[in-house]
């Protein structure tokens, strides 16, 4: 029964990783020709994609500096639906016992 708790940290962790070097990597302007930038962006793009195009991206430097407000828009909402399915899992599960959701 709490192995579900698990996979749930898991996928949710993972999707927040991927999206936070993204972020890193377009903030710090990677060279986006290299093979682990472009498969970071890559595997981000599919959990970003719900949410291209809502917030303008900026470019500082002559645009080698990008700043994508869409990602960190997309770290936050996901976080808030981790929570949100952690939330309703503590009425149908009981919580595991290193954790307490009030």
């Amino acid at each position: 029964m709490f192995i579900i708790y698990g996979i749930i940290d898991i996928v949710f962790w993972v999707i927040e990783v991927f999206l936070g070097l993204r972020f890193l990597l377009k903030f710090f302007g990677a060279n986006s020709a290299v093979p682990f930038v472009k498969w970071v962006y890559m595997v981000a793009q599919h959990f970003l994609g719900p949410f291209v195009g809502v917030f303008p991206t900026y470019g500082i430097s002559g645009g080698k500096f990008v700043i994508e407000f869409s990602t960190l828009f997309a770290i936050i909402v996901y976080i808030l639906i981790y929570y949100l399915i952690l939330w309703i899992l503590s009425f149908l599960l009981p919580p595991p016992p290193f954790r307490s959701i009030k």
